[in-house]
């Protein structure tokens, strides 16, 4: 059963928002830069965003470069 959103504090989408650009910012850079695992933070980045905006989760998700890694 999942919690009312009225009931989640007002603070949790902002922080997992801002989580998730940061997420994104680092794993382009990731996906750049060899040894650093990349993908991790764009599935990071999708899991903050799907409890903040549905909109930037989409936007990732279908994105045409980085929808098919997450996918896979």
């Amino acid at each position: 059963m999942e919690p009312n959103a009225s009931l989640k504090p007002r603070w949790q989408r902002p922080v997992y928002f801002a989580l998730g650009c940061l997420s994104v910012a680092i794993g382009v850079v990731a996906l750049v830069v060899p040894l650093i695992p990349g993908i991790v933070f764009l599935v990071l980045a999708t899991a903050c965003f799907s409890r903040s905006s549905p909109r930037m989760e989409t936007w990732l998700t279908t994105h045409p470069r980085f929808g098919k890694l997450i996918a896979n």
